[in-house]
């Protein structure tokens, strides 16, 4: 049976999760993909022990492979992956300011990286995977997700300050005309220490991610047939 479901949080997860993405006997009539830069990161947990892969963007050779789970930063390119047939998959997607609080670590350690998530989280992460397998129906396999995302959190932390998740929120709402500088001036932060701030807890550059939010809200426009402004993209 083909499943596709998309779960979305309402408690304080909501904070850093943007959804978590579970489908099993997802038909792909290509075997690999790229994916865009979209200012998210991502935790996967493959379901069916089908291996998966990075490759070379030049000549798509395989890269790396990836067994079980893995983690996928920020990117600032696009990456080459593999769309496997009738794979069944749990994806995590965190806010681009969300992810600090389960990884504990600054975010830009992991940007532009795909890595296998026990070497982040340990033996656990083989555990949760473990877990969900033994449940059958896709609600409560991610309620055990949720569990894990509950108990990984780090409540003590800020998430994030408040001017990472100020200036986040701007872009977001004014890619075109958010001015990282005023938004740092006006939180009493000096540039650089915003700047720090910012790839401790997003992975980037403000200016790269806005950049990153230009470029899929041009994307938009282009799928939904509008009059695209280019000059965004400069």
């Amino acid at each position: 049976m083909d499943v596709f479901k998309i779960y979305t949080h309402t408690n304080y997860l909501k904070k850093s999760i943007a959804s978590i993405v579970y489908y099993e006997g997802l038909m792909q009539d290509h075997p690999i993909e790229r994916l865009l830069p979209d200012g998210s990161l991502n935790l996967l947990i493959e379901l069916r022990d089908h291996p998966q892969f990075t490759y070379q963007d030049n000549d798509l050779s395989k890269k790396r492979k990836y067994v079980r789970s893995w983690f996928s930063g920020m990117q600032t390119h696009y990456i080459t992956i593999s769309s496997s047939h009738r794979s069944a998959m749990m994806v995590v997607q965190f806010k681009p300011n969300g992810a600090y609080p389960i990884l504990k670590m600054p975010v830009s350690e992991f940007t532009n990286k795909v890595l296998d998530a026990d070497l982040i989280f340990g033996e656990e992460i083989d555990h949760l995977r473990e877990q969900i397998l033994w449940e059958a129906h896709p609600d409560k396999r991610i309620k055990i997700m949720e569990s894990w995302l509950c108990a990984t959190y780090a409540h003590g932390e800020t998430i994030p300050e408040a001017v990472v998740q100020f200036a986040v929120e701007e872009t977001l709402l004014n890619p075109t005309n958010a001015n990282m500088q005023a938004i740092a001036q006006r939180t009493g932060y000096s540039q650089q220490h915003f700047i720090t701030l910012f790839k401790k807890y997003v992975g980037i550059t403000p200016k790269q991610y806005q950049r990153i939010v230009r470029f899929n809200q041009v994307l938009q426009e282009i799928e939904s047939h509008q009059t695209v402004d280019w000059g965004k993209l400069s």
